[in-house]
């Protein structure tokens, strides 16, 4: 019991400070300039400090329906084992690698949202490539039948992306320069982002980088 109540304090405290520092009115300094949160990784940066403080780390899975959709899940996992449920966003996949990135930047923001109790805000960012069709097309009975199993790598684990989050912060003082340094050298925009065939190099990277 008194495990599950010092989650709850904690989360309850993690939504307050986050709907006054991440609500859509407030903004962050950009280039000398103040901007909104329209960059998602200014966003998770900003998210990370937040939610570090309060003893928490997110966790993100992203599952392939096979049928022309993906689904983004994400939870919050506090310090002492205990965890948010997931929350979900189904998007709409195609070819196109630079339109599925729109709409998973679009499904996280909207996730981080929920999780932390922020409002909604007026925003665009994916908004055309996470609309899903009324009807999906039928597969001729002609076609080949696909490979409904590839083999493809699969994201980190939690744990794994504990231990990421733990070398940030062994090696680096600054947290926030770090996440970005990181993200930039194994371009993706979250640490989430990672595959589990990279790990090992991600850790390398972290160990032998000295700023």
């Amino acid at each position: 019991m008194e495990k599950k109540l010092e989650f709850l304090k904690d989360y309850r405290s993690l939504k307050k400070d986050a709907l006054r520092k991440l609500n859509p009115t407030s903004s962050i300094s950009r280039g000398g300039k103040s901007v909104g949160y329209a960059n998602l990784t200014d966003y998770i940066v900003l998210i990370n400090e937040i939610i570090e403080t309060h003893k928490f780390f997110w966790v993100e899975r992203i599952v392939d329906n096979q049928n022309g959709f993906e689904t983004v899940y994400l939870k919050l996992v506090h310090e002492n084992g205990e965890e948010t449920p997931e929350s979900s966003k189904a998007i709409h996949v195609n070819e196109n690698m630079q339109t599925n990135g729109s709409a998973q930047t679009y499904a996280r923001r909207y996730l981080f949202m929920i999780l932390l109790g922020i409002h909604g805000e007026a925003d665009n960012d994916g908004e055309e490539t996470v609309k899903q069709p009324k009807v999906l097309p039928k597969q001729s009975e002609k076609q080949p039948t696909k490979d409904l199993n590839p083999i493809k790598p699969q994201r980190i684990s939690i744990e794994q992306h504990k231990m990421i989050n733990d070398a940030l912060k062994d090696n680096f003082d600054n947290q926030a320069e770090a996440l970005k340094w990181f993200c930039k050298e194994m371009s993706i925009n979250v640490i989430g982002d990672l595959t589990d065939n990279r790990f090992d190099k991600a850790m390398s990277i972290i160990k032998g980088q000295d700023f």
